[in-house]
């Protein structure tokens, strides 16, 4: 299980979720106020809320280096994940092939060809099933 901030909420991602396999979780949430409380079953199946073909986070985000883009893919098929500098130029491909509708993640460690690259602002785009989405992504070295 990875936990994600994303747009100010923590996000729980099941890295380990079979995409055609039904899930039942409980999920333990802790207030502000320190009181525990237990929520579900949640039923979930990761294939059915495959729904569009989306970057759903880049985190952290600003990163010293290592970010983990979570995605998602709406149809089998070929998709692709790069990483972009400014100027639009390819930096480094994290996925090339078919892959299955479903929810993935994929790891950058802000280099290129074994090299560091400098901070700064970088995209990363994900094309899949004639779509292609991109989201921003910073190095703050």
């Amino acid at each position: 299980m990875t936990i994600l901030r994303e747009r100010g909420d923590e996000v729980a991602l099941d890295t380990d979720a079979d995409a055609a396999l039904d899930y039942d979780y409980r999920l333990r949430v802790t207030l502000e106020s320190g009181e525990a409380i237990i929520v579900g079953p949640v039923r979930a199946t990761a294939a059915a809320l495959a729904r569009s073909t989306t970057i759903e986070s880049v985190s952290p985000n600003p990163s010293p280096g290592r970010v983990t883009i979570a995605y998602t893919i709406a149809e089998r098929g070929v998709a692709t994940l790069t990483v972009l500098d400014v100027a639009g130029r390819h930096v480094s491909q994290l996925v090339s092939g078919d892959q299955a509708k479903g929810t993935y993640q994929a790891a950058w460690d802000g280099t290129a060809a074994g090299r560091s690259l400098p901070a700064g602002l970088y995209f990363a785009r994900l094309s899949a099933g004639g779509r292609s989405v991109v989201r921003t992504l910073i190095l703050a070295r």
